[in-house]
């Protein structure tokens, strides 16, 4: 299950997510499947990402503004500008709160995943918002230029 909803109801929304064709399960060898996006539910990727650049600092700074964890990954994929990536070189960067996730950037390509940190080039002891908000503030491990390059694959605009 995921944190913050309950089995029942995210169960129903992904069977509806995959009538709608928006998403597929595909089996695995346990007893749970995985789910990936159809051809369809790809194609609406750019409008989803757009509409959340779009909506970058709408409410930052509002007092009814609250910050949630779980929108970092897609709001980065949301700043990501290929055209800025390394052209040669992918950077895998490690972020270890509120849950580990590594982001690698690089080569026009942006990957991440929830997997073990062994292949992080830098490891950032924090979340992605504290980070973005105090650089300076927080504990890195590992290649200060590397976690430079790596920013400059993405731009928050509004």
């Amino acid at each position: 299950s995921l944190k913050g909803i309950g089995t029942n109801l995210l169960a129903a929304r992904l069977k509806r997510m995959e009538q709608d064709d928006l998403i597929e399960c595909r089996s695995v060898e346990s007893s749970y499947g995985t789910y990936h996006l159809t051809e369809f539910g790809l194609n609406l990727e750019p409008m989803i990402l757009e509409f959340i650049r779009w909506g970058f600092g709408l409410k930052r700074g509002q007092k009814d503004y609250h910050h949630q964890h779980d929108w970092d990954l897609l709001a980065l994929k949301a700043a990501f500008r290929p055209e800025l990536s390394h052209p040669t070189e992918v950077i895998t960067v490690g972020f270890t709160k509120p849950e580990f996730v590594w982001v690698s950037a690089g080569r026009g390509e942006f990957k991440f995943g929830f997997e073990d940190a062994h292949h992080c080039d830098v490891m950032v002891d924090s979340s992605m918002q504290r980070y973005h908000q105090a650089p300076d503030r927080v504990r890195i491990r590992g290649s200060k230029r590397k976690l430079a390059t790596f920013g400059k694959a993405f731009k928050l605009t509004h």
